[in-house]
Order: structure tokens, then sequence, then C-alpha cells
């Protein structure tokens, strides 16, 4: 009887032992489940963030642009309206006999410091429009950026808590 109850407490230890192994082989393989499908659940972030940015790195070229050709545009509608109100001016001068200097180039000037200082406005306007884009596509980069960090931490937590 001594030698059975000896034999069962050492199958018994040992089938307690084989137990513990296999509980701490089915928490690795889980946990490497769990850290598989965290990785993956990055990954995906990553490459959904990476699109957002590229669209949005496209569409403010195609803002840049079109505030560049819209700024173009601009420019050679002041020109004509220069060229036609400097033609017009001395046509007036021409009809009504005066001379081509004095006062008319003074009008003339004035013209063209008009046209002059609305240009200098549009510059400094496209200006406002290009920081306020390259502002917007860093402001996505740091999002996407907290995005991740956040992420990354709720996984940590979520090993934490599962005790790997």
């Amino acid at each position: 009887m001594g030698t059975l109850a000896s034999t069962l407490t050492q199958v018994s230890s040992t089938l307690g032992t084989l137990n513990t192994i296999s509980q701490g082989v089915q928490q690795l393989t889980g946990d490497n489940t769990q850290r598989k499908s965290q990785d993956l659940a990055m990954k995906q972030l990553q490459a959904s963030q990476a699109q957002e940015k590229a669209q949005a790195e496209r569409n403010a070229k195609l803002e840049r642009e079109s505030i560049t050709l819209q700024a173009e545009q601009d420019s050679t509608r002041r020109r004509k309206a220069l060229k036609r109100a400097m033609a017009k001016q001395n046509a007036a001068r021409g009809a009504s006999g005066t001379s081509s200097g004095g006062s008319g180039e003074a009008v003339l000037l004035g013209l063209y410091n008009e046209s002059d200082e609305e240009a200098k406005q549009r510059e400094e306007l496209d200006k406002i429009r290009y920081n306020a884009l390259n502002n917007d596509i860093y402001t996505l980069s740091e999002r996407n950026i907290l995005e991740q960090s956040q992420l990354a931490e709720q996984q940590r937590l979520q090993r934490a808590t599962s005790g790997y």
C-alpha cells in the first residue's frame, strides 16, 4: 500500500507539473496571438494614415497649383488693365492737345503704383494660403503620431493586464 500511495503521489505531482507547463504554453501561445493581432492593428493604422497623408499632400499640391494659376491670371489681368488705362489716358491727352509730360505721367504712375500694390497684396494672400496648406499637412502628421502612440499605449496596457 505504501508503494501505491507514493506512486500516486508522484503521478499526482507529475500531473500538476504537466498542467502548469500546459497552462504556461497556452498563455505564451495566447500572448503571441495577441501580439500578432496588435502588430497587425498597428500596421493597418499606419497604412491608413499613410494613404490619408498622401491624399492630403496631393490635394495640397493641386491647391498650390490652383493658387499659382490664379495669381498668373490676376497678374495678366492687371497688366492688361494697366495698358488699357495708359492707352485711354494717352488718347485723352492726345485728343485734348496736351503734351505727354507732367500731370499725365503722374496719373499713369499712380495707376502703375495701384497695380503694383494689388500684386503685393495678392502675393501676401498667396503666402498665407500656402502656409495654411503646409500647416494642414503638419497637423495631419502630428495627429497620426498621436494616434499611433495612443494605440501602442493601449496595446501595452492590454498586454500588461493579460499577464504578458
